[in-house]
């Protein structure tokens, strides 16, 4: 019987991937600005916070809600029936993408932006740009909830084992064989999520006779226990919504109690440490309606929301137990919660009359952001379901003080206090990854995969002192490690990578350029798909930049930045090969980027709320476009 069910979905699926695609309208477009993506008067709007004049994104007729951004915030997710019945969309920079019918999918994001997984019983995937589908399963295994390993190249779901319980199982993006990790367990395996570093996955279960969370390795191996449920006083207690903090140390998730004839249902919150089970009370809440808790992207803050239809209230707490902020005390009911990229403030709902309606009726309701450094919120726009665009994936920032980096769709620690950051395409997958420059004795430590871990490559280059310089330097499609030396204004650059600890031999380019005290920059400023170099001279506010590896004056320079600015180099804006520079500004924490070589100020900035002056950026493409 579950099998002619699914053969009936799959003659369905596969007549609709059959017809022909509808066509967004050819002015639906995504602005180069930061802000909140929320629902109004049919359509998706996009406001940049404190301007309050939204943009309309899918101006098409007749509704379109629901909008989910990307990981990186160069597309957003949307449901509409423009074309006669509900649909999942895409919104980006070729236009708009049909990925899958249905008005309630269960579907999620790969970490790096490219494909959406979707579940119409079965798993399949869809590439976004081209909007080609795969069935991953056809036919042979039904899938619930499935969560992307943070590689985007693994998907792990919970299905029905031989057993008879739930297990939960993995399946390669890129087609395979499901594989059974919890299998033999005498019980029920459920809600699986991936550590943040992708070496671990929590599920709930219940084979010890109790309702726990577990632990085990990216393959299955190791599960152990790690929190139960808590003493339900007579009432029926499970966890679920399950959540990493984004370090990975700990797990948010829900206690839910069902209790009494007629039932009547309530839920605790909690904070549980990774290392040793010891578990935090955060608040109360109500998983039914109000979904799962929801950590701040720095990971001090976690968001829940309690309450059904008829009353719904966000508290916010922090990840401490202490702390807690319920803003409801503004409001008679609020709902919605998203936070800003930088966790310093939070965007909500406030539904007109306390009832907020289920998709896709529309509610009366209002955006409001309220800033934890202090004062009540703000009212941003006339809307429902508010999104915060996550900051550009072409730029991080890196706590060098305790090794900390904060990627689009990565956090995670690696190396020592005090080493110099910066990244680079060690492997030559198109996906630049972390490397660090010990000063102190020249070495230079690379790791092959946004993740917490050992260096994959390790040797030495250079002297003590020398500034690291990365880049793709004879356009072969792998980026190298160089070096500047600042007391002698003079640049050593090689096309290879060393290995075994062992050192590299004399430089391929070396060359005097600049002036002592400028500060190196490297970048692809002609588009030929060769690196080459800048500088910034503080001192006169110049940006100088050549188009070839040798020594000579500059080929073009501009005023762009200030004293003590950081510079970073990228194809971002016009996305037409040439790099132009960036600025990570001390002073206001706040990215600046010019699009052009040309002067003038800023095309586009964002602010890193709750970033630090002392943290370095680094810029690259991290896999996620």
């Amino acid at each position: 019987m579950a099998r002619s069910t699914v053969t009936v979905a799959w003659l369905v699926i596969a007549a609709w991937l059959l017809a022909p695609l509808p066509a967004g309208r050819a002015d639906e477009s995504i602005p180069d600005t930061d802000g909140i993506a929320y629902g109004s008067n049919s359509d998706v709007y996009l406001v940049e916070v404190g301007e309050g004049v939204p943009f309309n994104l899918t101006s098409h007729p007749p509704l379109d809600h629901s909008p989910v951004w990307s990981p990186i915030g160069s597309r957003i997710g949307f449901v509409s029936d423009r074309d006669g019945e509900w649909t999942l969309y895409v919104l980006g920079p070729g236009g708009v993408v049909v990925i899958a019918p249905g008005e309630n999918l269960d579907w999620s994001w790969s970490p790096d932006g490219r494909t959406i997984a979707w579940v119409s019983q079965e798993l399949w995937v869809t590439d976004v740009t081209s909007g080609t589908s795969s069935n991953l399963t056809n036919g042979t295994i039904e899938v619930r909830g499935p969560t992307w390993s943070p590689d985007s190249t693994l998907i792990a779901f919970e299905s029905l084992g031989d057993a008879g319980y739930r297990d939960i199982f993995t399946m390669p993006t890129s087609g395979g064989s499901a594989v059974n990790l919890t299998g033999g367990s005498p019980g029920n395996d459920l809600n699986p999520v991936w550590s943040p570093n992708g070496a671990q996955i929590a599920f709930v279960s219940d084979r010890d006779g109790t309702s726990a969370i577990y632990v085990m390795k990216a393959d299955g191996g190791n599960p152990r226990r790690l929190v139960s449920a808590p003493d339900g006083s007579g009432c029926s207690a499970s966890l679920r919504s399950l959540a990493w903090s984004p370090d990975g140390s700990q797990l948010a998730y829900a206690a839910q109690f069902l209790c009494g004839m007629p039932v009547t249902q309530g839920a605790d919150y909690y904070v549980v440490d990774r290392s040793d089970g010891a578990a935090t009370f955060l608040t109360y809440g109500n998983t039914l309606r109000g979904g799962g808790p929801v950590w701040s992207p720095d990971g001090t803050k976690v968001a829940v929301v309690s309450g059904g239809w008829s009353h719904q209230e966000v508290i916010v707490v922090g990840a401490d137990g202490r702390d807690r902020v319920n803003l409801n005390s503004y409001f008679p009911c609020t709902h919605s919660p998203s936070w800003s990229p930088d966790g310093a403030r939070l965007a909500f709902a406030v539904p007109s009359g306390c009832v907020v309606q289920p998709s896709p009726t529309p509610s009366t309701s209002d955006i409001y952001v309220i800033d934890f450094e202090g004062g009540a919120p703000t009212w941003v726009a006339a809307g429902g379901g508010p999104a915060w665009r996550p900051p550009a994936a072409d730029v991080g920032l890196v706590d060098s003080s305790r090794g900390y980096w904060m990627l689009r769709g990565s956090r995670f620690f690696y190396g020592n206090p005090g080493d110099y950051p910066f990244v680079g395409d060690w492997n030559c997958n198109r996906t630049d990854t972390p490397g660090l420059y010990r000063q102190s004795d020249g070495f230079a430590y690379l790791r092959n995969s946004n993740t917490q871990g050992i260096a994959d490559i390790k040797f030495y280059f250079g002297d003590p002192g020398d500034v690291p310089l990365t880049g793709d330097f004879n356009g072969d499609g792998c980026d190298t490690v160089s070096i500047y030396r600042p007391s002698e204004a003079r640049f050593y650059i090689i096309n290879q990578l060393g290995e075994n600890e062992g050192g590299l031999g004399a430089a391929e380019y070396s060359f005097l350029f600049g002036n002592p005290g400028d500060k190196p920059v490297v970048g692809d400023w002609d588009g030929d798909g060769i690196d080459e170099i800048a500088l910034h001279r503080e001192s006169t506010g110049l940006f100088y930049y050549r188009n070839t590896l040798t020594a000579g004056v500059a080929d073009g320079e501009l005023y762009f930045g200030d004293t003590d600015d950081r510079f970073i180099a990228g194809d971002w804006g016009i996305r037409n090969g040439v790099d132009t520079p960036a600025v990570f500004r001390p002073s206001d924490v706040t990215f600046y980027f010019r699009h052009t070589l040309t002067q003038g100020n800023a095309d586009y900035q964002f602010p890193w709320r709750g970033a630090r002056s002392s943290w370095l950026p680094v810029a690259g493409d991290f896999g996620l476009d």
